[in-house]
């Protein structure tokens, strides 16, 4: 895939599996073996939330890697890994480093500053 198709890809994961919630998007772009631990970590962090939306800021591609800078934002339904209160509006800033080969998402490492940054790591 060229650089610009891996972009693409990354921000559709992104967005349609955090904002629209899609589970069927991780099955489609992760390994296999990856797909259920993730899907059960997401439902983990979008139960903890409402009105959780992220958003994406810049978005580079170098072959197969693409990193992307995103901020999130929610109101919290119950504390969050030990951090706020319920009905606490939270955000939140991260990047994250993929790599994508053969149209998967193989390598997926985030790291978020802020609230709640322990848990939100595994994104």
């Amino acid at each position: 895939m060229s650089e610009q198709e891996n972009k693409e890809l990354v921000r559709r994961y992104f967005h349609e599996r955090w904002n629209e919630q899609n589970y069927a998007v991780v099955d489609e772009l992760l390994p296999p073996e990856e797909a259920e631990d993730h899907k059960a970590w997401m439902r983990s962090v979008l139960g903890s939330f409402r009105e959780l939306e992220f958003t994406i800021g810049d978005v580079i591609a170098d072959g197969d890697r693409v990193a992307l800078s995103w901020r999130g934002e929610g109101v919290l339904q119950d504390s969050f890994s030990g951090h706020g209160s319920p009905g606490d509006h939270v955000s939140f800033d991260g990047l994250a480093m993929l790599r994508v080969v053969d149209g998967r998402i193989v390598e997926d490492l985030a790291y978020t500053e802020g609230f709640g940054s322990a848990l939100l790591d595994q994104a």
